[in-house]
């Protein structure tokens, strides 16, 4: 029985640094060239051996700080601009996004406010 075990657990590990060493590779170094050769978030996690998608969505934007322009299209995947066209869309795409993430945040603040002003009549 304890023969079995130590195969089992040699198995285990075995398994282990496999997929550990898979997610330590770049993923900018796996992508294809161009949108039309996107790669999905659910095929990279199953070549890359991530669980879930939010462990790839955080260790591309941990590249994308490190300096990787990878990009990504809502319909497509992720890929490696294969032009100054295909940046700028991607920019453009960002910049969108990160448009609509300050709307929604200078609300939720101006709701707090709101509310802080009313704790204070109330009291």
């Amino acid at each position: 029985m304890k023969q079995f075990n130590n195969l089992y657990l040699n198995k285990r590990r075995r398994k282990q640094r496999k997929k550990t060493n898979r997610q330590n590779t770049m993923i900018a170094e796996c992508l294809k060239i161009g949108k039309e050769n996107a790669t999905s978030s659910e095929g990279l996690c199953i070549s890359l051996g991530f669980r879930t998608k939010r462990e790839l969505v955080k260790k591309i934007s941990q590249e994308r700080q490190q300096g990787a322009v990878i990009c990504s299209s809502v319909e497509g995947g992720y890929y490696l601009p294969k032009d100054k066209q295909e940046i700028q869309e991607f920019i453009r795409t960002l910049e969108s996004r990160g448009r609509h993430t300050l709307a929604a945040l200078k609300s939720a603040r101006k709701e707090l406010r709101k509310m802080d002003g009313q704790q204070e009549i109330e009291l």
